[in-house]
């Protein structure tokens, strides 16, 4: 501004035009009335300048400078709504901005916070899968197992099965084979063993106290075990001579 004061100081002062300009202002969403003063120019693009005084006068200007601006006071009126519509206007592009920002901000915190729950959600479904496939796993494993128990128990099982059978079918053979001369020996036994215990029991007579007829130097006891002996024998089928062999 110091130099365009100079330079009309010593060359002359622009010629200046004012035009009317209707434009539509995208912040406050209405058409405003602008009025634009531009400087005039002749053919070759030069500035048109009034006469200088000084000029004329051939006064040399070394340096000015602007002190101090007394405006009329319809030129301050104007200024000062034309500040206060500047500032106003420079206010809301700047909450403009701001609301942008935020709203930049917001949207990316969203996508943000999206991102993360997809994310944890895609690890717990991961962990859900892995979990599934490892239970999966065990309850074959554990199956495998029980397969293996399950076949080991029948292999025991055959296997008593099966010594059971050889001893059953040994001891049938040599009850066969001696005709069941072991058990016959046994039972044998056990009744001599029982007749014997009852008759060691025996506290009468063996033989009335008078006989008539009687064989001289035969024991009444000794024919009785005879007897029970011959008995137990007879029933058991058993052949109790010795035999020679040839």
């Amino acid at each position: 501004m110091s130099q365009d004061f100079l330079d009309q100081l010593r060359n002359g002062v622009y010629i200046s035009q004012t035009e009317e300009k209707i434009v539509y202002d995208s912040v406050e969403k209405e058409k405003k009335r602008l009025y634009i003063t531009s400087v005039k120019t002749d053919a070759s693009g030069l500035p048109q300048r009034k006469t200088s005084a000084i000029k004329e006068y051939e006064i040399t200007v070394a340096d000015a400078s602007i002190i101090d601006t007394d405006y009329a006071t319809v030129v301050d009126q104007k200024l000062g709504k034309i500040i206060e519509a500047a500032t106003k206007s420079a206010v809301s592009r700047q909450e403009l901005m701001t609301a942008q920002q935020q709203t930049l901000t917001a949207k990316a915190k969203g996508e943000q916070a999206l991102v993360e729950i997809e994310y944890q959600q895609k690890q717990e479904q991961t962990k859900q899968v892995v979990e599934a496939k490892t239970k999966v796993e065990v309850a074959k494993q554990d199956r495998d197992q029980q397969k293996i128990a399950a076949e080991a128990a029948g292999f025991e099982k055959l296997k008593r099965v099966t010594i059971a059978d050889a001893e059953a079918y040994e001891k049938r053979t040599s009850i066969q084979a001696n005709n069941g001369l072991e058990q016959k020996l046994t039972a044998y036994i056990e009744v001599q063993k029982a007749w014997a215990d009852g008759f060691s029991k025996y506290q009468g007579n063996i033989v009335p106290t008078i006989q008539s007829g009687a064989t001289p130097g035969v024991n009444g006891a000794t024919s009785f075990m005879d007897i029970m002996g011959a008995k137990a024998a007879r029933d058991l089928a058993l052949d109790l001579n010795t035999k020679t062999l040839k």
